[in-house]
């Protein structure tokens, strides 16, 4: 109203009405939809994927290999779980030796929290133990999803 009386041009305070009500609607758009992030997951962008992958690539020159890599990110925090395939040979001891050893350079490559659960399953009995299971996350020696 004040530009109204200043300038005499009165289309000039609907005009300005329009652009606060747009800045309004903007602004509250963002709110939401930043409230909304905030309860809901979603997947990891694939430069972190990449990230967990590589370290758990280390590993298979030391015939450990892995499956069923599943990730989200909940805000402030990455969860992962994937399944470890170990030799047969290995013991126990050791075994939850590496897969903590895994845990802690996946949180290290991470930029964020990261809450990770390893799985160790024997190689030598898995396909026996899981009949049926479905392979499709798990991860060639490519690193791509087979289908």
């Amino acid at each position: 109203i004040a530009l109204v009386v200043i300038t005499g041009i009165e289309r000039l305070d609907p005009i300005i009405a329009l652009v606060v009500a747009a800045n309004i609607l903007i602004t509250g758009a963002r709110l939401v939809r930043r409230s909304l992030s905030g309860l809901l997951d979603r997947a990891l962008e694939p430069e972190e994927i990449s990230r967990i992958e590589d370290v758990l690539d280390v590993y298979r020159a030391k015939s450990i290999s892995f499956h069923a890599l599943r990730h989200r990110d909940s805000g402030k925090i990455h969860w992962v779980d994937v399944h470890l395939l170990f030799p047969d040979n290995i013991s126990l001891k050791e075994a939850h030796r590496v897969a903590t050893e895994i845990e802690k350079n996946v949180c290290s490559a991470m930029d964020r929290a990261v809450v990770i659960t390893t799985h160790l399953e024997c190689d030598g009995d898995h396909d026996a133990m899981h009949p049926g299971e479905d392979t499709s996350l798990t991860v060639n020696e490519d690193s791509s999803p087979s289908a």
